[in-house]
């Protein structure tokens, strides 16, 4: 269930209005309002308010849980790979997976990943995608892939990013900030004696270093 496009969907209703609303995301919001609350969906102001918070807990709940997979390959901050057709492939969303695709399309790209195994061209000679349906951020074409720098344009978004994570984190209980913490598996004598507020600002640093 895609509950941050839900989210996003409710937040711009609550903004900009009703009218803004498709057809299609009408019946998307519908069953994820229902999946989340087992009521039915009446459209009206307080279904709106009601769905953006629900989908707002949900997302944190979804961090909180989250234990991140330590990847073999890590890509070059500001380096964005982008697909035709497909969405941006970038640091947080790059996967090994992605990253062999790519390299299997060409070795060059190494020069893009900031980290990678010794035995990368022996892993890249020897994969075969697995046939699974692919995510959108994966490449599904051979088409080769195209390398963006996009370190002139991130400083914005990143603190905008930053904002609305600060934003977030100052609505969570303490217990919920240890809980992110030991989520991450960040080293426990660095945040166990940090009274709230400097949990935010501990949070947010290791999130935007």
């Amino acid at each position: 269930m895609d509950y941050l496009k839900a989210h996003e969907i409710a937040k711009r209703v609550i903004r900009e209005g009703v009218k803004t609303v498709t057809n299609e995301e009408d019946n998307f919001v519908k069953k994820v309002y229902r999946n989340l609350t087992g009521k039915s969906w009446k459209g009206c102001s307080n279904c709106w308010q009601k769905l953006y918070i629900e989908t707002d807990i949900k997302l944190i709940e979804t961090s909180i849980n989250y234990k991140p997979i330590m990847s073999q390959f890590k890509l070059k901050p500001n380096k964005i790979i982008q697909l035709h057709g497909f969405n941006p492939i970038g640091e947080k969303n790059m996967t090994d997976d992605i990253a062999l695709k790519i390299l299997k399309s060409s070795k060059s790209h190494i020069k893009n990943f900031s980290l990678f195994p010794a035995n990368w061209e022996e892993l890249v000679d020897g994969f075969v995608s697995a046939p699974v349906k692919n995510s959108p951020s994966e490449p599904k074409s051979t088409e080769e892939p195209i390398v963006v720098d996009v370190s002139s344009h991130v400083d914005k978004a990143i603190e905008d990013g930053k904002e609305e994570v600060k934003e977030k984190l100052e609505n969570m209980s303490k217990k919920e900030l240890i809980k992110f913490c030991e989520a991450y598996q960040y080293p426990e004598k660095e945040y166990e004696k940090l009274g709230k507020d400097k949990l935010v600002n501990y949070l947010l640093k290791k999130q935007f270093e």
